[in-house]
């Protein structure tokens, strides 16, 4: 059943329904009016987005590109002599072990004869007993005399055998093979043979005397000795090893590729060949470097079997020997730097060290200001110098400073 109100006009069917009255008094529902808010909304949106998108921009500031500030110099090209390093042990020039040539017992040896020990050439390292060999010189000189005698008495009987002959047999001539017999040629051959071969025994007797006594063939150093006084020694047994103390080698390992500097020592066989000068450096523990001047002799034929480097033979003369305090002995078994004087090298560019950078380059700033980098090619070192060769311009502006991010073509300030 359905009730209506006859009063109320707005009365409907549905009494939990609620209408609003627009201006014009049409009725207007609570869901359309949340669809013109939301609609409202989204217009004023827009018009914001709209009026910031459209407004105008602040006007652009130029701003000054960054410079970075380097440390540069300018340098300039040379030719100046290469000095090519190498390094080496010291090793003696001459060296000698001592076997006594006659069996017998020491009698005396050198004050000095200790390992360690300088001694002079010519001075007696040792002595053997040497009794027994002048008793053998004395007995062979009795037989060489003896020997002389029987060759006179010999000599003596073929003249007699001449004159018999002769008063025998005056006109007759002796028969040519029976001749020789009958003068005691034979005899007298015999003879003669006797007196030399007493004369080579006597020889050997003074010789074996004079062995007796070991003398020093050249200014040594003692490096081994197995000696003492009453000791008896033999031909087969090595009593000491000496070193010589005039001239010491160094056998420098170098690189290969530079020979080309050394051509002299290269072509050791040259009849133009001059002596080429070395520095041998020693450094000691303390840091202190100490010098020494040698000669650059000849390359040698073989590289060493562990770089595969040159090998090149220094020589230096008296190293043990000392002027002042200032030096220092060069001494056996020493590992040492050689600096050999090359030949000239033209148009090289001497940098620091710190200008060097990775992958062989250098940072040059050109005209513009601008970073460029050069490949350069290291020729040599010389403390701490370093000479390249690349393509350079005249007074080529290096950089020397530190840059962190260096790129080709940026822009630097020098100072």
């Amino acid at each position: 059943m359905t009730h209506s109100n006859p009063i109320d006009p707005d009365y409907s069917d549905h009494p939990h329904q609620h209408f609003e009255h627009s201006a014009e008094g049409t009725p207007i529902t609570v869901k359309a009016r949340t669809l013109q808010i939301a609609l409202v909304l989204c217009v004023g949106i827009l018009g914001t987005g709209f009026l910031l998108f459209i407004r105008d921009t602040p006007p652009h500031e130029d701003r000054p590109p960054v410079v970075t500030p380097v440390i540069a110099k300018a340098f300039s090209a040379v030719s100046t002599p290469v000095e090519v390093k190498g390094f080496g042990t010291v090793s003696p020039a001459y060296e000698l072990a001592v076997r006594p040539q006659v069996s017998g017992t020491i009698t005396e040896i050198h004050p000095s004869l200790v390992v360690g020990g300088r001694i002079a050439a010519g001075e007696v390292l040792f002595q053997i007993e040497k009794s027994d060999f002048e008793i053998a010189l004395v007995e062979q000189q009795a037989a060489l005399a003896k020997a002389e005698l029987d060759l006179e008495l010999e000599e003596g009987n073929q003249i007699i055998a001449q004159r018999e002959w002769q008063l025998l047999h005056n006109d007759e001539t002796p028969p040519p093979l029976g001749k020789d017999l009958v003068l005691r040629k034979p005899q007298l051959r015999e003879k003669r043979a006797a007196v030399e071969a007493a004369k080579s025994r006597v020889k050997k007797a003074s010789l074996d005397l004079s062995r007796t006594t070991i003398y020093a063939p050249f200014s040594c150093i003692v490096q081994e000795e197995k000696i003492e006084v009453g000791k008896f020694v033999s031909p087969q047994e090595e009593v000491l090893k000496l070193a010589a103390t005039n001239e010491f080698n160094v056998v420098a390992q170098i690189l290969r590729s530079d020979l080309r500097w050394i051509p002299t020592v290269v072509g050791a066989s040259s009849k133009n060949q001059l002596p080429v000068s070395a520095d041998i450096l020693q450094r000691v523990e303390t840091g202190e470097e100490f010098h020494r001047k040698g000669e650059a002799v000849h390359l040698l034929a073989d590289v060493d079997s562990a770089g595969r480097m040159a090998q090149v033979l220094i020589r230096i003369q008296n190293p043990l020997e000392t002027t002042s305090h200032k030096e220092l002995p060069l001494l056996l078994g020493s590992f040492v730097e050689i600096q050999i004087q090359g030949s000239e090298a033209t148009n090289v560019l001497p940098l620091p060290e710190r200008a060097i950078r990775e992958g062989s380059v250098i940072w040059t700033v050109n005209e513009q200001s601008e970073v460029h980098f050069v490949p350069v090619k290291v020729v040599f070192q010389k403390e701490k110098t370093v000479y390249v060769q690349g393509d350079f311009k005249p007074q080529e502006l290096v950089i020397q400073s530190s840059l962190p991010n260096a790129l080709e073509g940026i822009n630097v300030k020098v100072s």
